[in-house]
């Protein structure tokens, strides 16, 4: 495994490893070996080139990992039994690592089948991601308007496209099915043109941390081809735009910029958040009319990170309700999305991060 993504070492050289990504990435790299990590337990894997051919591509989930005194790396491996629809628990096997193939954590992720324009619960790819603990997460990604034809149209250098998380509120869905009539609106037509945008589904609570999964979700794609990695984004409404607070703050190196909108935070986490998106460029983005969510208690974040000379920029609306802050920020205007492709994270920036 590569920052969180499942990969095939194909082989070694002082040091170094080259490595195949899954095959959505389109993108072989060479990384340093010593940040390769094996296969956590319930990896999802299928085997090859076993001495047994009935063996062979059969799907096996991965027990444990083990190292041997020469320091060749084993898989004790569970292996799926499709005639009786169930797992060989009882028949685990130790598999060399070079000959399992370790399934994408992105799912069913294809780069087929894209839809030219917006089309209502048509034009995003619903996916399945598998985190480093084993655990499933639904994601939706829709990619840009021309990504098709630039794909195939450029020979020499790959595009790369801005990366959009966008993180939905309390019994929210992805971001381009939040109403039928904002699908045609100046902003969101702005963003299927500009952005790969990934909506996470958000499962916990107000009163909850937000998942750390999607941080893991942002580092796989990271490393796609496709993805512009210095102009990651993240944003949110409502109880993502908390989720666009404490997710940058626990990893700010992912980000080039973020916009929280409607948010909230855990009053716990203010003086952490503050010291960790210092200097992270962010527009919050409130309203003096919202009844759910404390513009005081924003404020006092925003006087906090202001302390610690942060660039921020607050935008505030005396007239939209919390529920209409959604179509002001996304859907009525491009302000949002214009002001986040100001930003692209540098090496500099990432160094102090660390």
């Amino acid at each position: 495994r590569f920052q969180g993504c499942c990969v095939v070492v194909m082989r070694t050289m002082d040091g170094k490893a080259v490595v195949k990504m899954p095959d959505v990435f389109e993108q072989e790299l060479v990384v340093d070996f010593r940040d390769l990590r094996p296969l956590e337990p319930n990896c999802s894997v299928s085997t090859h080139s076993l001495t047994r051919s009935d063996l062979n591509g059969r799907l096996g989930r991965i027990n444990k990992a083990e190292t041997l005194e020469e320091g060749k790396l084993k898989y004790v491996t569970c292996l799926w039994n499709a005639s009786i629809n169930a797992w060989e628990e009882h028949k685990l096997m130790k598999i060399a690592a070079n000959k399992v193939h370790p399934m994408s954590n992105l799912g069913e992720l294809t780069l087929g089948n894209h839809h030219e324009w917006l089309q209502w619960r048509k034009s995003e790819k619903h996916c399945n991601f598998r985190d480093a603990a084993g655990n499933n997460h639904e994601y939706a990604i829709r990619f840009p308007n021309d990504f098709e034809k630039r794909r195939h149209s450029s020979f020499y250098q790959k595009p790369r496209w801005p990366l959009l998380v966008w993180l939905h509120g309390a019994g929210g869905s992805t971001f381009f099915t939040q109403t039928k009539k904002s699908l045609q609106s100046r902003g969101l037509l702005f963003a299927a043109d500009h952005f790969v945008v990934v909506s996470p589904h958000c499962r916990w609570t107000w009163k909850q941390k937000p998942g750390q999964w999607v941080l893991e979700l942002v580092e796989s794609l990271q490393l796609a081809s496709w993805v512009d990695e210095s102009r990651t984004y993240l944003s949110g409404c409502s109880m993502g735009g908390m989720g666009t607070w404490e997710l940058a703050a626990a990893q700010p190196r992912l980000f080039a910029a973020v916009a929280p909108v409607a948010a909230h935070h855990h009053l716990e986490a203010r003086s952490t958040i503050a010291e960790a998106l210092h200097r992270m460029p962010i527009l919050a983005v409130s309203s003096t009319a919202d009844e759910t969510c404390s513009l005081q208690e924003e404020r006092s974040l925003w006087q906090a990170l202001l302390q610690r000379d942060a660039v921020l920029q607050v935008e505030i609306s005396d007239t939209y309700n919390h529920m209409a802050l959604f179509d002001a920020a996304f859907c009525d205007s491009v302000f949002l999305y214009r002001w986040l492709l100001m930003f692209r994270k540098t090496q500099e920036a990432e160094a102090r991060d660390v």
